[in-house]
């Protein structure tokens, strides 16, 4: 019988024109409540650099990675290390061969000063959200690659110039007496790659192509080994600080935190002799985005609440009669219950999946960069919307008697 109460429930609720102005209303919360959680993951992904990033480019003076050890600048890194929650080195270095000349660009943590997290968004030209083709690095493999738009190679052959182009799936192998190492491209960037060659153009004195430039790892550059690519012929072409601040739904003040650091790593920067290369991110986000976000996210929570509210209330009124009806033919409590809670959830439950539904089209579109934790807290939200409903549901269904019936009629 309680089967078919919740049945009949979901019938009504599908006959119901209240039914859909109520899922759209609902939908439209859980759009918002999706997107706005999302957002603190966008955040940390897509958005980390305008967020958190200073970036320290080096236009001219490029150093090996020896000569940068022994510079001063290793101590801007130590003053700042309190407000940091990564130091990234963007290294370069350029592979001489018979016929041809390969460079390559990896990222590297300052001695083990990284948060694993945003490796794969450090690098504006190699972010997942950059990707046309493939997939994103893998920044743990000892093999991937990513490669510009106009990736080729040239070769000379006698008088000849010979262009090799490559495509995802790609294999290049590297070896050196008997040592084989293998490279395969993942990937292909929306970025041509140009701004590194044109540091690594002035690094080595050579002209660098960007189409030849291979973006890698650096455990293949360990893999390579010291003989190929070292201390000597790495080149410090960028250096990037991440700055501290953990954000979560229950620290609505990290967007301040995150500011406050940025702007000691900036200043301490802006005190130095590579005040000059400080780069400009644009556009820079205020950490009190954040808080924003936080807000909307809390705001439409409560509206979503009171909506709930507002229907079961509207439901049981406008389900009196029948109810009083049920009650005087001889249905139990538990049975109008279950009729109640069926037509209740339905309404619900349909505005969740509509929301989820467009929320994903709108991240797949936009090519945002989304996080499952969207829809879990969304549908967090939603359960406790629906128990505080049936509360109310449960005390009003149960306080209608039979006679209700009878005064009606």
């Amino acid at each position: 019988m309680s089967i078919r109460a919740l049945s009949k429930g979901f019938t009504l609720a599908k006959r119901s024109k209240r039914t859909w102005v109520f899922m759209i209303l609902f939908s439209l919360l859980i759009w918002m409540i999706a997107v706005n959680i999302n957002q603190i993951h966008r955040l940390e992904t897509d958005e980390l650099l305008n967020l958190r990033g200073v970036s320290v480019l080096f236009t001219s003076g490029i150093m090996t990675e020896k000569q940068f050890a022994q510079s001063n600048f290793i101590d801007i890194i130590n003053d700042v290390s309190e407000y940091t929650r990564g130091v990234y080195l963007l290294c370069g270095s350029v592979l001489r061969l018979d016929l041809t000349t390969i460079a390559f660009v990896w990222l590297k943590p300052y001695q083990n000063m990284m948060y694993s997290p945003e490796l794969s968004w450090v690098v504006e030209q190699i972010k997942p959200t950059k990707i046309v083709e493939g997939r994103a690095l893998n920044m743990d493999s000892e093999r991937d690659a990513i490669v510009g738009k106009r990736f080729s190679i040239n070769f000379q052959v006698s008088d000849k110039i010979i262009n090799v182009s490559a495509t995802i799936g790609s294999k290049v192998e590297f070896k050196f007496g008997t040592k084989l190492v293998l490279l395969e491209i993942v990937g292909v960037s929306s970025d041509d790659f140009s701004s590194f060659a044109e540091l690594l153009s002035k690094a080595t004195g050579l002209s660098i192509s960007a189409s030849s430039i291979l973006f890698t790892t650096q455990n293949f550059v360990k893999e390579l080994g010291g003989e190929i690519i070292n201390p000597d012929n790495t080149y410090i072409l960028r250096v990037i600080f991440t700055a501290k601040g953990e954000i979560g739904l229950l620290n609505i003040a990290a967007g301040r935190v995150i500011d406050a650091n940025r702007n000691k790593i900036e200043s301490r920067i802006k005190e130095s002799a590579y005040s000059g290369l400080l780069g400009e991110i644009s556009p820079k986000i205020s950490g009190r985005e954040y808080e924003q976000t936080m807000v909307i996210v809390l705001t439409s929570t409560l509206i979503m609440i009171l909506i709930t509210l507002m229907y079961a209330f509207i439901l049981v009124s406008f389900r009196k009669y029948d109810i009083a009806t049920l009650r005087a033919i001889g249905w139990g409590s538990k049975h109008i219950f279950m009729l109640t809670l069926g037509e209740f959830t339905l309404t619900i439950l349909l505005g969740y999946f509509v929301g989820v539904i467009s929320s994903m089209v709108f991240f797949t579109y936009n090519r945002v960069p989304f996080s499952h934790l969207a829809y879990v807290g969304a549908f967090g939200i939603v359960i406790l919307s629906l128990l505080i409903g049936l509360l109310i549901i449960r005390q009003r269904v149960l306080k209608i008697p039979p006679m209700e019936a009878f005064r009606m009629h």
